[in-house]
């Protein structure tokens, strides 16, 4: 009895359509005006990539003036601005095609199993590294709070 059950609930789950994009992001178009996307509630959102900084190489002074830098932004826009961060897998693919290419035209046994070499750290690498970066969304109920948080920014 109890396994008929379990057979039932798996059988709804999967007659549920499939949601397409419409329903699953809410961004309509590109506004031109405003050089932003659209959403579905006609608020407005855009995207920024954050270039980071080294900090370890930084002295004290600079240190703080970027804190405070970043303290401002946060108390202008704080509700509409979000910090995303996405990894990436890293792509050595150029390295290694002109690795290939030397490879080729070595002649000397030794220069061959150099370059072997590299191109076999290369692949080492890609396989375990991602690439990090950083964004940030910020959002506007309206044309006049968007523009606001985007001259803010």
């Amino acid at each position: 009895m109890l396994n008929k059950r379990k057979n039932k609930s798996r059988k709804e789950t999967k007659e549920k359509p499939m949601k397409n994009c419409l329903e699953i992001l809410p961004i309509r178009f590109i506004d031109a005006e405003f050089d932003a996307f659209k959403l579905s509630d006609g608020s407005f959102m855009d995207i920024l990539r954050i270039i980071p900084r080294d900090t370890d190489g930084m002295n004290d002074d600079e240190l703080q003036r970027e804190i405070i830098n970043l303290e401002k932004i946060f108390k202008t826009v704080s509700p509409d601005l979000k910090f995303v961060s996405i990894n990436f897998p890293l792509s050595t693919q150029r390295q290694r095609d002109s690795l290939y290419a030397y490879e080729e035209m070595a002649e000397d046994i030794q220069r061959k199993k150099w370059i072997g070499r590299q191109i076999q750290e290369l692949e080492k690498v890609e396989k375990g590294i991602l690439k990090r970066d950083f964004y940030i969304f910020y959002f506007g109920e309206n044309e006049k709070d968007f523009v606001k948080t985007k001259e803010a920014i």
